[in-house]
């Protein structure tokens, strides 16, 4: 495992160059590393150039590996299936529901990501559109449900 550095959000006043230091450390694989450094190299052009687009191009490149990062981790599905959890008095089907989240917390014991996430894709078809739309929007536009 390696540590990867990557640079903050858009939020930040970009020019000036005390934002510049990386605040944002993720641990990844080897085949992350350089997926990382390649981005982290692609901002700093941006921000060398002063160019907003292709920095606001970066960055979205940036928070879409951030997503990829964090949806193999036992944590973020956790969350997930507690958000869902939080919402099961809107599913379409309680009985339904009831036997996924019980798998879910199964799969959460043993660790199991794969089985976290199918419950949670399953859950998904039970929750109104507005409540899943709620959900990506919070995450992002690359979570997909």
């Amino acid at each position: 495992m390696h540590a990867i550095i990557l640079p903050f959000s858009p939020t930040c006043k970009l020019w000036r160059e005390t934002e510049r230091a990386p605040v944002l450390t993720i641990t990844g694989a080897r085949s992350q590393k350089s997926e990382a450094e390649a981005l982290k190299a692609e901002v700093e052009r941006a921000l060398d150039r002063k160019n907003p687009q292709s920095l606001e191009r970066a960055l979205e490149r940036v928070d879409d590996f951030r997503l990829k990062l964090e949806v193999d981790r036992p944590e973020f599905w956790k969350s997930i299936l507690s958000y869902q959890y939080g919402q099961r008095n809107l599913v379409t089907d309680q009985r339904k529901a009831d036997i996924l989240f019980a798998q879910g917390a199964k799969a959460i014991q043993a660790g199991d990501v794969q089985e976290m996430r199918r419950v949670a894709g399953q859950l998904w078809k039970l929750l109104p559109e507005e409540v899943v739309e709620k959900a990506q929007r919070g995450y992002g536009s690359g979570l997909t449900v």
